[in-house]
């Protein structure tokens, strides 16, 4: 992340925040563009490229934060480790994924222990990958995730 980069919210209609790591010059750009931050995930990475003169790898980057957020009860926090652990920036790419794998794979490039309701959390968001009507939280995976470990 650039140094003077900064992390900005914007609440959307429904209660959720988007957060994204903008310059204030970014920022000061899409209020030009009369873009919202949470609008962002529904424009092409060209598009968004053009409205901030940034680079495509970036673009993708702001656009993979924005479109995970969308998903009823994911933050920041893990679409910031989709975008920029697992390399994955749509939803479309993790449609057929493997949720236990993609959790094993998550910990293995942390490096670090991660509590398993972040497995619930890739549960969510490979369902509401699946079915953008679905208006399950991550919690609701919880039982499922169980029943796999305990296996």
């Amino acid at each position: 992340m650039h140094a003077c980069s900064l992390i900005i919210k914007e609440t959307s209609f429904l209660g959720a925040s988007t957060k994204l790591p903008l310059t204030n010059e970014e920022k000061s750009k899409l209020r030009k563009s009369k873009v919202k931050i949470s609008e962002i995930h529904t424009f092409h990475t060209e598009q968004i490229a053009n409205k901030l003169n940034i680079p495509f790898t970036k673009t993708k980057g702001l656009k993979g934060l924005a479109e995970f957020q969308t998903v009823p009860s994911i933050g920041y926090k893990l679409a910031e480790k989709w975008v920029f652990k697992l390399d994955i920036f749509s939803l479309s790419e993790i449609k057929d994924k493997n949720a236990p794998q993609l959790f094993d794979q998550l910990v293995k490039q942390l490096g670090v222990w991660t509590d398993s309701c972040v497995e619930d959390q890739i549960r969510c968001v490979i369902n509401y990958a699946n079915d953008p009507e679905s208006s399950k939280q991550w919690f609701d995976f919880t039982k499922e995730r169980k029943a796999y470990r305990e296996m």
